[in-house]
């Protein structure tokens, strides 16, 4: 019985940190806010606006999710099953991502 290897040539460092890059990309920070209370202008440099909220300061910032895995790839707002099925309180895998943990040395905040 023979086992042939075949030569798979081997990315370059350069391709391999490109692809790297790319995903961390992909599974980076989405902040997760609620009503924050305040009354905002909408000319105030410290507020964003936030479909179905509206106004908010870093004083209705709740959590970090994944801006891929915890989005739905719509990088837009959370779903429904990251919101009501995971924790947020650093336990579940919603910040950094398992993807983002595999390529980095990031744990959850």
């Amino acid at each position: 019985m023979s086992t042939q290897m075949h030569s798979v040539p081997l990315p370059s460092y350069a391709d391999l940190q490109a692809r790297i890059d790319a995903a961390l990309a992909l599974h980076s920070q989405f902040r997760v806010y609620t009503e924050c209370g305040h009354h905002h202008e909408d000319d105030d440099p410290d507020v964003i606006e936030i479909d179905e909220i509206g106004l908010a300061c870093g004083d209705g910032f709740m959590y970090l999710i994944c801006a891929n895995c915890c989005t739905g790839g719509s990088r837009e707002w959370q779903t429904e099953a990251c919101a009501s099925e995971h924790k947020h309180d650093g336990s579940a895998t919603c910040w950094p991502c398992p993807t983002r943990k595999a390529l980095t040395s990031e744990e959850s905040q």
